[in-house]
């Protein structure tokens, strides 16, 4: 079966659902927003902390699920054709883990700033964050890619384990290795995934940035500086609309 053969088609299979409900939840949104007066942060903040998480995760999915490949691969091989679907979906449970966890904080932080930071926003009126932390999120990234932690990180995704394929152990081996293959993967892609969260969650952008993730994880080598010259293009493209 084509499944069996190649079963990275999972990934583009629970992608491709992510990325449906991304641009129906979009355009619902998108729609409400129109009942919305000019400062909507009472409604954005009455969805909650669990509306923000499910959008994350699906965000998480549509995103990240593409890059694993290689992983999802591996994690296959390691056992017998009659387990593989099993082992694939608790690498995938293993893999989200992490990136909820770091979703749960983000949602926690946002909510938290946005109270704290109301005042203060009123204060310095003159500046227009909305305009600016776009700016400062794909800077940074492209510092980030351009340091040797990065390197370090990047090459760090192709990171693999042994798996054990009998009893409780097989599943402790897959949550494991998804485990650590989130972990790696987040410590890779915070930086642009932080400049899509100051972008608000930008459709085009975000699918913008998983094709350039994806372009970067299967044709250049972790060395390559291809990404920090896209995200510094993106800086200075969100600089000129501001200036404009």
């Amino acid at each position: 079966m084509i499944l069996q053969r190649y079963p990275y088609i999972w990934l583009w299979l629970f992608s491709s659902i992510a990325w449906i409900f991304i641009i129906l939840n979009g355009h619902e949104h998108h729609h409400d927003a129109h009942h919305c007066h000019h400062d909507c942060v009472e409604f954005q903040l009455s969805a909650g902390i669990m509306d923000g998480l499910l959008q994350w995760t699906l965000m998480i999915v549509a995103m990240m699920f593409p890059l694993l490949r290689e992983q999802l691969c591996y994690a296959a091989s390691r056992y017998p054709v009659s387990q593989r679907n099993w082992a694939m979906l608790w690498f995938l449970a293993g893999y989200c883990i992490p990136w909820i966890g770091i979703g749960i904080l983000l949602q926690i932080f946002t909510i938290g700033t946005n109270h704290i930071a109301a005042p203060i926003k009123s204060f310095v009126a003159f500046i227009d964050w909305e305009a600016l932390l776009p700016i400062i999120g794909f800077a940074a990234a492209a510092i980030w890619v351009w340091s040797p932690m990065r390197r370090r990180a990047n090459a760090a995704c192709s990171r693999t384990i042994p798996m054990r394929i009998n009893g409780y152990r097989a599943i402790q081996d897959c949550l494991h290795y998804g485990n650590i293959t989130g972990l790696s993967c987040i410590r890779n892609c915070w930086s642009p995934m932080l400049a899509l969260i100051m972008s608000q969650h930008n459709l085009f952008l975000m699918l913008t940035i998983t094709l350039l993730l994806i372009y970067e994880r299967e044709l250049l080598n972790y060395k390559s500086r291809f990404l920090g010259y896209a995200w510094s293009f993106f800086a200075v493209a969100f600089l000129i609309r501001a200036i404009l």
